[in-house]
């Protein structure tokens, strides 16, 4: 999300935004869960979900990092 922060500040006049609004924005995806959702997945004992909701969103921090990859080097070949 710095890298994300740094990108919307130097090359863009948005607003910065969630890691799920970046991810709704640019892949079509989001997050599986609120944040605050996985305390009460914790005690119901759905750790499984979890995992996924993890996953998923290492996932979607991946290809979001992909994408700026993909934008600050175009930039620095100019």
């Amino acid at each position: 999300m710095m890298i994300l922060k740094g990108v919307n500040r130097g090359y863009n006049f948005n607003q910065p935004g969630t890691l799920n609004e970046w991810a709704i924005f640019l892949l079509g995806k989001s997050k599986l869960f609120e944040n605050t959702q996985i305390p009460q997945l914790y005690q119901q004992g759905r750790i499984q979900e979890i995992i996924e909701y993890n996953k998923n969103d290492l996932e979607l921090t991946h290809k979001l990092w992909k994408r700026v990859k993909i934008v600050l080097d175009g930039y620095s070949n100019n």
